[in-house]
Parts: C-alpha cells; structure tokens; sequence
C-alpha cells in the first residue's frame, strides 16, 4: 500500500528541485524577485521556513515540488500547464511540529492561462495523491474570503492507520490575481480545527499576494 503519508515524506524531505541559475538575465531575476515578494514570510505564518526555489520549468515543479493525482504523469501534465502560458514559479516549503507548508507563485502570460492552470491543479487535487489505497479522500472545499479560488480538503479516512505510516490531514488550495497563480498545500497531523487554521492561513497568504498586485 502506498499511502499519502509516504507523498508527503518526500514532498517534505527531499527538498525542491529548482534550478536556481538564472540563464535568462536581469528580467528573469527581476520576474523572480517580484513574485517571491507577493508571498508571505515564514514569520507571517508562525512556522520556520525550510527552503525556498524558483523553477523554470512546469514539470519540474510538478515532479518533485507538488502534490498531485498518484496515477498522473507530471510532464504530461506540465506540458498542458505551459501550454496554458506558464513562464517562471517560485516558492518556499515552511514547517513547524505538526504541519508542512508549501506556497508557491506563479506566473503565466495571462490571467487566462492562469485561470486554466488552476482549474488544471485543483482537478489534480480532487484525485487521490496515492497510486493505490490511500489513507485520505478529497472533497471539494470553499474559501469564502479567497476570490477566484479552488480548494480541496483531503479527509482522513477513518479506521486504524496502516503500520508504517501518520495519520495525514491535509489542504489544497488555488487562487488567481491577473496573470499569476497561488499554489498552498498544507499537511499535517490531523485535528479540530485543521480547517479553521488553514483558512487563517489562506487568509494571510491571499492578503499578501492582492496587497503586492
């Protein structure tokens, strides 16, 4: 069985693969900087951040840097996102005890693009993160303070956790402001009031990246 904690630990440990060489000068830096400025911090949120990326290419960030349907192939899915007009991502994985955190910004050639590589993502969202049997299920989510976004909640599933793995609560969640697109997926151990933090999250998160647009 390959369960969604086993995701999550790769996601967690194995670091994002960006390249961060910058082969198309000041503008692509510039592009960069801009866009992790839309972000929140690690002291915004409370938590410590663990690392932070730029990617140049959609599939890259999908591979390695996201989670996504466990039965889906990244490059295909990376091609239909550049198609969509995907030019540059960035982003930082933060932690604390008992939660991951991953934001990502990125940017498309047109809010249009933008808005079909979300509905893309939260299609991927609403698909179980694990090839097999898995120990959540996704449902669709609301963020009613978040304009122009898609969310998923991956409940856990009941009845006992299979040895070797955590019991994982998680979030998924997309929003749109012109041309770029915000990426946050959280996890982490399941609680009460999972939601409730997640939302003030999205919150902080939404705030951040309207105030810099």
């Amino acid at each position: 069985m390959v369960g969604l904690a086993s995701v999550l630990a790769v996601i967690a440990l194995g670091a994002c693969g960006a390249d961060d060489s910058d082969d198309d000068g000041g503008q692509s830096e510039d592009s960069a900087a801009e866009l992790s400025s839309s972000l929140p911090t690690a002291d915004d949120l409370g938590l410590e951040e663990r690392h932070e990326a730029e990617w140049d290419e959609a599939a890259d960030l999908l591979e390695r840097d996201l989670v996504i349907g466990g039965a889906t192939d990244p490059s295909e899915l990376g091609a239909e996102i550049d198609d969509a007009g995907f030019q540059i991502a960035v982003g930082s994985d933060l932690a604390s005890e008992k939660l991951n955190v991953r934001l990502r910004a990125i940017q498309f050639d047109s809010e249009e693009g933008a808005l079909e590589a979300r509905d893309l993502l939260h299609d991927e969202d609403l698909k179980s993160p694990c090839p097999d049997a898995c120990i959540v299920s996704p449902i669709d989510y609301k963020l009613d303070a978040v304009p122009d976004s898609t969310a998923v909640h991956h409940v856990p599933n009941r009845g006992a956790v299979p040895p070797g793995q955590l019991a994982v609560e998680a979030h998924h969640a997309e929003f749109v402001i012109g041309p770029q697109l915000y990426v946050v997926q959280a996890d982490g151990e399941p609680s009460a009031t999972f939601s409730e933090d997640f939302d003030e999250l999205m919150g902080t998160v939404y705030g951040s990246a309207s105030d810099a647009g």
